[in-house]
């Protein structure tokens, strides 16, 4: 135990401070706020793939599949 910002606080054995209930739901709420944002940055990116296939297939048609005659996969 010890003194910080006027407060006891808990401290683990190896010295980091135990977060409070506030502090550890403001911590989940970061996380929350970066998976959303992670989730949408990959909701973007596959929208963004997407439509950058549909420009290949409108060019160059359909890509070939595995073991088709002049696949090179």
């Amino acid at each position: 135990m010890g003194i910080v910002d006027r407060s006891l606080r808990f401290f683990l054995p190896d010295g980091s401070l135990v977060p409070t209930p506030e502090e550890s739901a403001q911590a989940e709420q970061r996380q929350r706020q970066e998976a959303e944002r992670q989730r949408q940055e990959a909701e973007r990116q596959v929208t963004e793939m997407a439509a950058l296939l549909e420009q290949y297939r409108q060019q160059f048609g359909d890509l070939p599949h595995r073991g088709e005659v002049g696949s090179e996969v």
